[in-house]
């Protein structure tokens, strides 16, 4: 499973230049796909069910998140020494080191998934349902999609329709962990009719990933978008996930697409597609 939310967080600063423009959901505000995938390991899944993990850990992680959640984004930046050091990291490595810690979301993300204490879980929803910032409910959107509890279901289905991208984003990455038909549903409308770009790739990879070939068709639509972003994102998703008859589309969309990111993007997905030649 894969959290995006990290990278989201830098590109949402870019967000009052697409208001300025009259450009809902536009690119400015959905550039996360530059940055490769951050994976959430919820490591406390790997811990035997017989070994209890202290509870002062949890408490900490817990009151960790309960104290940002209170913070509205513009009051919780981060007073952190190495900022300056961040600028430096311009390697592929150092971005990823500049995103895991400036951003302590992920985190706690990562430290709370798939917690399994009735009392935790039931904070978490909490923080996800009334939490000030909007990077602290994703989190516990996440971490509580780990759980693969079919009693939050409604929760993530009432959240993917929030007004907030990063919120939306939680819950679409929660429903994208859970087995229900009715997650699958949701994604599929979130494909069709979500206002941001990335909600809508996302939830179209994800629909066609688990067996709805629409997913695919969404897709295809959104690599002919007038938007480069939205044709880099889908072109993206296709080379992950496609076979021979994909490598022919997007081989065609390289002969007439002008946008230098998404050209390299499209190089990219057909160096993974090359073995269906």
């Amino acid at each position: 499973m894969t959290h995006r939310l990290v990278a989201l967080v830098l590109a949402l600063a870019l967000a009052p230049r697409a208001a300025a423009q009259g450009q809902p959901g536009n690119l400015t505000v959905d550039l996360d796909f530059m940055f490769p995938d951050i994976t959430v390991t919820a490591p406390r899944a790997k811990i035997p069910q017989a070994r209890v993990i202290d509870p002062r850990i949890n408490a900490l992680l817990l009151r960790l998140l309960e104290q940002k959640s209170e913070l509205r984004p513009e009051n919780a930046g981060a007073k952190n020494t190495s900022s300056a050091l961040f600028s430096e990291l311009t390697t592929l490595t150092g971005h990823m080191m500049s995103m895991r810690y400036s951003e302590l979301g992920f985190l706690l993300t990562e430290g709370l998934a798939g917690v399994d204490d009735f009392t935790m879980q039931n904070k978490l929803e909490m923080v996800a349902r009334t939490g000030r910032n909007p990077q602290m409910r994703a989190a516990a959107l996440v971490a509580l999609g780990h759980t693969k509890n079919d009693r939050f279901l409604p929760l993530f289905q009432e959240a993917l329709r929030d007004v907030n991208l990063t919120v939306r984003l939680g819950a679409l990455e929660s429903l994208i962990l859970s087995p229900s038909p009715s997650a699958l549903f949701s994604l599929g409308d979130a494909a069709s009719n979500d206002p941001s770009y990335t909600v809508k790739v996302m939830a179209a990879a994800a629909y066609w990933e688990k067996g709805n070939p629409a997913g695919r068709e969404v897709l295809l639509r959104m690599a002919e978008n007038s938007d480069w972003y939205a044709r880099a994102e889908a072109v993206y998703h296709l080379g992950r996930l496609g076979g021979a008859d994909e490598r022919r589309k997007l081989m065609d969309f390289l002969g007439r697409e002008t946008d230098p990111i998404v050209k390299a993007e499209l190089t990219l997905a057909l160096v993974r597609l090359e073995r269906f030649r």
